[in-house]
């Protein structure tokens, strides 16, 4: 995500993950928190392993037992390029500690809505219906 008060041409900070610990108050976040919250429409998320011993880290790719596709939390932005004027949508996931079932593979996971909590989630974001 590319936060919409960056001036730079080439942003360094781009950051894909939010913490849900400091979505609400972290200068990087708390506009888009505050106004530009999305739903990241998905079938399954990675999360990577450290295997002791060896430098590559083990992919594990995490779904729903059922299939099914589920919405993961977001903010966006638009960033206008301060050249070009061309307009940017940006977004990234926000994290929370992993549950039971990925600790074992990472300490974070992505914050998973249930269904009946996603027109609650968005009710303070206008457009996109999803980033």
């Amino acid at each position: 995500m590319i936060p919409n008060w960056t001036k730079e041409i080439s942003p360094k900070l781009k950051p894909i993950n939010a913490t849900a610990e400091r979505v609400a108050t972290a200068p990087m976040f708390r506009d888009a928190y505050a106004r530009r919250r999305c739903i990241v429409p998905v079938d399954n998320f990675f999360e990577w392993k450290a295997v002791k011993g060896a430098k590559a880290k083990q992919p594990y790719a995490i779904a729903l037992k059922s299939g099914k596709p589920f919405g993961i939390a977001g903010i966006w932005e638009s960033w206008k390029h301060p050249e070009s004027g061309e307009v940017i949508r940006t977004f990234c996931i926000i994290t929370t500690a992993a549950n039971e079932l990925v600790l074992d593979i990472h300490d974070r996971m992505p914050v998973i809505l249930p269904s009946e909590t996603t027109a609650g989630w968005r009710a303070s974001s206008p457009i996109p219906e999803t980033c």
